[in-house]
């Protein structure tokens, strides 16, 4: 965006000078010459135009970053929690079937 409206004021200072130069130089302006002085306003004004829109766009698609971004951070956190409960069951089970294994041990079922 600096980039762009460095671009900005170095055309808008050349369009000026140029101008300038038509008005002091000559004495007079003819109306080619003005004409190539509104021509270049009016290309300044569309370049402008462009990068408001381009900006606009960055700053749509920044959001569109922002919003995949949190999503993302969202489901991380649900994977490992979901892990956790599976990690937490495993354990469990495993505890469960050793208690089972001693218990018929102990009673001779083996």
């Amino acid at each position: 965006m600096a980039k762009m409206k460095n671009l900005f004021f170095i055309l808008l200072t050349v369009v000026a000078l140029t101008g300038s130069t038509f008005l002091v130089g000559c004495g007079g302006v003819s109306d080619e010459q003005m004409q190539q002085l509104n021509d270049l306003k009016a290309e300044v004004d569309a370049l402008q135009s462009q990068v408001n829109a381009k900006n606009d766009e960055k700053s749509g698609l920044q959001k569109q970053i922002a919003d995949q971004e949190a999503k993302l951070k969202e489901w991380q956190g649900i994977a490992e929690g979901i892990e956790e409960i599976a990690r937490n069951n495993l354990s469990i089970f495993f505890k469960t079937i050793f208690y089972l294994l001693n218990l018929k041990k102990s009673k001779g079922d083996f």
